[in-house]
């Protein structure tokens, strides 16, 4: 009995935790969609959340986050770039970093690459294709493609350099925390 009542407690704090980074993630990125020009960095900071999420609650847990932040932000948000960058890429990205990175070297650094690079592509032929840019687009892609895969590879430094941040100081904090409330 008391093993089913600690098990419904922890399911419990993981929709908690869960939904409060849903909420946090689509506030940070509303604040984006109000000042157009912090579209991206409102996707890389909301991309932290997931990471912990990634790093905290089983899988289910995660998708409930990528998911709710993705359709709430495209409801809610008064200009949707913000939205679709982040279910395109920066909700997506820390679902597929651990599982890459597990893998031997050279190839996480590639499929990391190959993820992004496809992103891109994704991203520029929907702006052909579907929103109907003219496609003279395509000879910007190159250029897009040279600055575009540095800054991704500093991203994902950063997200280590975070995670690394985490590890060492929040999560004891964190689980301390929770102990203390698992007990109660």
């Amino acid at each position: 009995m008391k093993k089913q009542e600690n098990n419904r407690h922890t399911a419990l704090l993981r929709l908690t935790l869960s939904a409060m980074l849903t909420a946090l993630s689509v506030v940070v990125l509303y604040l984006g969609a109000l000042l157009d020009v912090l579209s991206l960095t409102v996707v890389a900071i909301s991309s932290v959340f997931l990471l912990f999420a990634v790093r905290e609650l089983p899988l289910g847990y995660r998708l409930f986050i990528y998911f709710g932040t993705a359709i709430l932000s495209a409801l809610l948000l008064p200009s949707k770039e913000p939205a679709l960058l982040y279910a395109m890429f920066g909700g997506l990205y820390p679902l597929v970093k651990f599982p890459i990175e597990h893998l031997r070297r050279p190839l996480p650094l590639l499929l990391k690459l190959l993820f992004f690079n496809a992103v891109i592509t994704v991203s520029e032929l929907c702006s052909v294709y579907l929103f109907g840019l003219p496609p003279y687009v395509w000879y910007l892609l190159l250029a897009l493609y040279a600055i575009a895969n540095p800054a991704f590879l500093l991203y994902d430094r950063v997200l280590d350099r975070i995670l690394i941040y985490y590890e060492a100081r929040l999560r004891p904090r964190l689980a301390r925390y929770l102990s203390a409330a698992e007990r109660k």
